[in-house]
């Protein structure tokens, strides 16, 4: 209906990271080997982004940043696209969060939203955070196609406030490794956002 200021973002979830499957968060593990193979793939032999945003934690900077420069893209870093922070459980796997704080990690499990890890980022700022990042990057690509490179976190944010879904249910979204997803964004005569879901998980 408002094909003339229609703007494409494609959201790509890091790879796997070096050190296992951990709360990583903020904690700045490299992408492995095996992370920089789940990327490319995703990608493909496909070129079609005019700008290139990413997190500037390493698991996707790194790539992001490796792939404009190859492709000629340009380049941003945004802060606010970064995981968020999980405070005390920072760099710990599940079995070790388990075994110092059983009661606390299930109930955060069952209700992220109103029980946070220890000194961690609460859920409702972290979506406030992401939120507006991404509000701001909408009204400054109209028209183009972009990807952004960014966490499981960050995804399932922009997708609870595209899908106007539950905040406490954001988790119940599967983001796996390289996870890539595509939104398309129409914007009205009088300058209103309206986003649609293309794919989640999906292939180029």
């Amino acid at each position: 209906m408002f094909q003339e200021s229609l703007t494409t973002i494609d959201l790509l979830r890091h790879g796997k990271p070096l050190g296992g499957n951990l709360y990583r968060g903020s904690t700045d593990d490299a992408l492995s080997k095996e992370g920089w193979m789940q990327m490319h793939s995703a990608l493909g032999g496909h070129k079609p982004w005019s700008t290139i945003i990413s997190s500037p934690l390493k698991r996707c900077a790194d790539f992001a940043q490796k792939w404009s420069s190859t492709n000629n893209t340009e380049f941003e870093l945004i802060p606010d696209f970064k995981e968020i922070h999980f405070g005390d459980w920072e760099g710990k796997g599940f079995e070790e969060i388990i075994e110092t704080n059983q009661d606390l990690f299930l109930q955060h499990i069952h209700d992220p939203l109103h029980n946070s890890p220890p000194n961690g980022e609460s859920l409702n700022d972290f979506s406030i955070r992401v939120k507006n990042a991404w509000d701001a990057l909408q009204d400054r690509i109209i028209g183009k196609h972009a990807l952004v490179i960014t966490h499981g976190g960050v995804i399932r944010i922009i997708l609870h406030h595209i899908m106007r879904t539950e905040l406490n249910a954001v988790m119940r979204i599967a983001v796996p490794y390289a996870c890539l997803t595509r939104i398309s964004i129409s914007h009205s005569p009088n300058g209103e956002m309206l986003p649609s879901l293309i794919f989640h998980s999906g292939r180029l």
